[in-house]
């Protein structure tokens, strides 16, 4: 595996990296009771992260493994979109699609609901909300 290879998707939803920690720390403990390295720790992943290895990854040792997805997640820049309903499997992956494209880093998506901003979106990321909310176009209308 090289070293700049990357191991996840460009963009993960929260609640992916959060599981993901949580099964990683879940089989740090599993190796250290085992004192192995022979069990197959790429399918020990949640499924969205075994199927997107690449096949290198397979042959590293857990510990290794293990170090390699931590980094991986971290540093990745936090997004959180905000849309007014709970957005289908489709949007979410045209989301996470369309993020992968305009961000240069690795980021790790939050999608939040708010049906106070009635339509549009509202996007926050490296510090700065962009707001393309129904709710603030009619406010900038009114004060036209």
């Amino acid at each position: 595996m090289k070293k700049d290879e990357p191991l996840l998707p460009p963009v993960i939803l929260r609640e992916e990296a959060d599981e993901l920690r949580s099964h990683l720390d879940s089989i740090n403990q599993r190796l250290h009771h085992l004192r192995s390295s022979s069990i197959n720790f790429s399918e020990l992943l949640p499924t969205f992260v075994h199927t997107s290895l690449p096949p290198s990854f397979k042959d590293l040792d857990p510990t290794k493994a293990i170090t390699a997805l931590r980094q991986d997640l971290e540093g990745r820049q936090e997004v959180e979109i905000t849309i007014a309903i709970r957005p289908s499997p489709n949007l979410t992956n045209h989301l996470q699609t369309w993020l992968a494209e305009l961000i240069p880093k690795p980021a790790e998506l939050t999608i939040a609901t708010n049906p106070s901003i009635v339509g549009g979106v509202v996007i926050s990321v490296g510090g700065r909300i962009y707001d393309f909310s129904l709710v603030k176009a009619l406010q900038r209308y009114e004060q036209v």
